[in-house]
């Protein structure tokens, strides 16, 4: 039994939570997680505490640790176990410290792209110790009919344009561009409208600017609008159309919405193309900038059987391209690896039969 311990801050964010979550879930047999979080309400108060515990902790040591978050990864180094760390954004400068836990701790970095994988090649980290692992994606949870009540609850009619900004609102998710580009067409028709999450350091910077547009319909925070908490896939059949607002935003809300059928707006760069391609599966801009952007949505709006076309085509890509259990299975051969009881290299095969959930 190969023991793993899944370490991250008591707040994941979605990549995070939903990539722990189906590996917890689909791992299989021969592999045992336990799942342990820094914060507050966590076991570890902070990266000290569970540094130490991992270090001079009572009990049988993990084979492999996977840190999910930078962290995370500084308590991880602290214990003898090989890790594994698989950050859901690339800052844009990494500590040093990241070189050496992935040389001197026996680690392997996992991105999720490949052009993840070239910034953080860029950011110091040898590339032989750099994988990349796309999303994992639960395909059946994404396909739901739209809740009416759900969307007149916050705030929509059947006439408005809802137009998403996927996942938390993070610097790197670049929602602050998509309010604007949202905004030049609510100065048109008021019916075009930006909906986002509300999570992320930057929902209370999003609400600021939409007041000082004097746009008072313009945004619509969904958890704050509800006053609870809310699943970030109960909103994708709410939409009419996703805004991918930044060549930086983490992949996995990206992949939901293409596997949701949702069409999308985005701008080409490296990361955005090795996802979609422009004229079949997006629109695309030529670069980020909202204007550019807010013409794009406009078109991909007022053509509906376009759009529909797309995002079946963009569903489709995705089944194919964000498997469970091809993901699963390579974390759960990379965990063998580090552990010493399954061959080494990247082409290695999962010597697993995965447990996936109807």
């Amino acid at each position: 039994m190969v023991q793993i311990l899944h370490l991250m801050s008591t707040e994941p964010d979605l990549q995070t939570e939903r990539t722990a979550a189906m590996i917890r879930r689909s791992a299989g047999s021969g592999v045992e997680i336990a799942t342990r979080a820094i914060g507050r309400g966590g076991i570890y108060r902070n990266a000290a505490h569970a540094a130490l515990s991992l270090r001079f902790g009572r009990g049988m040591p993990f084979d492999v640790i996977h840190a999910f978050d930078a962290t995370a990864l500084l308590a991880a180094c602290a214990a003898p176990s090989p890790l594994v760390f698989s950050p859901s954004e690339t800052p844009d400068s990494a500590p040093p410290w990241w070189r050496a836990a992935m040389v001197y701790r026996n680690g392997t970095a996992i991105a999720t792209s490949a052009a993840m994988q070239r910034r953080l090649v860029r950011q110091g980290i040898p590339g032989p110790r750099c994988d990349v692992i796309p999303p994992a994606i639960d395909l059946q949870s994404l396909r739901q009919e739209r809740d009416e009540a759900l969307r007149s609850a916050l705030g929509f009619s059947s006439e408005d344009r809802v137009v998403l900004a996927p996942g938390e609102s993070t610097r790197a998710a670049g929602h602050l561009l998509a309010l604007h580009a949202v905004s030049i067409l609510h100065v048109l028709d008021e019916r075009y409208r930006l909906l986002i999450w509300g999570r992320g350091q930057a929902v209370a910077r999003l609400e600021r600017l939409a007041k000082l547009l004097r746009q008072p319909r313009l945004l619509i925070v969904a958890e704050r609008k509800l006053g609870r908490a809310i699943e970030f896939e109960k909103l994708l059949p709410l939409a009419d159309v996703a805004l991918v607002a930044s060549p930086a935003a983490p992949p996995m809300p990206i992949a939901m919405c293409m596997a949701s059928g949702l069409p999308i707006v985005s701008a080409a760069s490296p990361a955005i193309t090795e996802l979609l391609e422009n004229g079949r599966t997006a629109w695309l801009a030529p670069k980020f900038a909202p204007r550019l952007i807010a013409q794009r949505l406009l078109h991909a709006l007022e053509n509906p059987d376009s759009a529909a076309t797309w995002g079946s085509a963009a569903q489709a890509e995705a089944g194919r391209r964000f498997d469970p259990r091809q993901t699963v299975g390579r974390f759960v051969s990379l965990y063998r690896q580090l552990a010493g009881v399954a061959p080494k290299g990247r082409s290695a095969q999962p010597q697993w039969e995965p447990i996936l959930s109807k």
